[in-house]
């Protein structure tokens, strides 16, 4: 029978460390920063290539100075296991530690290095400990399987293809003007009569004046990339949707471009919900634009294809219909 501080045990143990120290902080990253993944294009194979990679290539990877000490000797095998298992256990313990903010963060370190090796030495000693590691093995399949189909990440692999909306006869097209302001609350505008105070903010106090304003009105969501794309939609925000285009085709974008009365000139720092023409979609990198847009100074001189201004490469993105003037 074979026992649970045997080679083959230790290199599995190893492979769970290596899950919990290094792979599941990362699927979580990556989950949260989902916009990222879809603004760079990320195609569902990379993304498909890094969980093996993370999964498979990086354990294999660390087990190769075990195996190699293994060749020596018994001895030094088990020296260097023990060593990769407490960096790992290390590598485990400290970012949890991290959320308890009371404690400075030398201490921090301090104490995970502390508890890390109490644990080493209970993991040599006793064979419970062993069995606790071994009973936590079906975390190599779940992390990158959670993360591939129940993260945001599921929506970037197996989303639907972009639609579009519905065809609209526009006989007088009006100008429209979206600004969506983060994290902006309405009553720091009011005075003591909870109205737009017009000293402080003229501005506006005249678009209050010329226009509706809903004072009581407030997201659906804490988060921007969920709470624009229902502002854009007039959708409830969905688990595990990206707020891009090919997750919610039937936008406001989408519904001023079918039209076919409207240019858009959209800026968007956080979602990606305007639709690409064909000819940008295979021309021009992600983030560039077909003429200056007024943000900074130095985006007004020259178009954000050739700007060297980090906004303009990244999130300043101006769409023009084919044959619109």
């Amino acid at each position: 029978m074979i026992q649970n501080n045997s080679p083959r045990f230790h290199a599995l143990h190893v492979v769970v460390l290596t899950s919990f120290a290094l792979g599941q902080p990362l699927f979580d990253r990556l989950s949260r920063n989902r916009v990222y993944l879809a603004d760079q294009r990320i195609q569902p194979s990379a993304i498909l290539a890094l969980a093996f990679l993370v999964s498979v290539v990086v354990p294999a990877l660390i087990l190769m100075p075990q195996a190699l000490a293994g060749w020596r000797s018994e001895r030094a095998r088990r020296r260097v296991h023990a060593v990769v298992v407490f960096l790992l256990v290390a590598a485990t313990i400290l970012p949890v530690l991290r959320y308890i903010e009371w404690i400075p963060g030398m201490i921090q370190v301090v104490l995970s290095l502390a508890v890390t090796a109490l644990w080493l030495v209970a993991y040599r000693r006793f064979a419970i400990t062993r069995l606790v590691v071994t009973a936590a093995s079906p975390a190599i399949v779940i992390f990158p399987l959670v993360f591939l189909l129940r993260s945001p990440v599921a929506g970037k692999i197996f989303g639907r293809e972009q639609a579009e909306a519905d065809q609209l006869e526009v006989r007088n097209p009006t100008p429209v003007v979206l600004v969506v302001f983060d994290e902006f609350c309405g009553t720091s505008l009011m005075n003591e009569a909870r109205v737009i105070d017009p000293i402080r903010y003229p501005h506006f106090a005249a678009l209050a004046r010329d226009g509706t304003w809903f004072r009581n009105a407030t997201s659906v969501h804490p988060r921007t990339d969920n709470a624009v794309p229902a502002i854009l939609t007039g959708n409830y925000p969905r688990p595990n949707r990206l707020p891009t285009i090919k997750n919610h085709p039937q936008n406001l974008f989408t519904l001023l471009r079918a039209t076919k009365r409207y240019e858009l000139t959209v800026f968007e720092p956080f979602t990606r919900l305007a639709p690409l023409s064909r000819a940008s979609r295979l021309s021009s990198p992600a983030g560039s634009t077909s003429r200056p847009v007024q943000l900074p100074p130095r985006c007004r001189e020259s178009t954000c294809t050739t700007s060297s201004h980090p906004i303009c490469r990244s999130s300043c993105r101006t769409y023009r219909e084919p044959g619109s003037e």
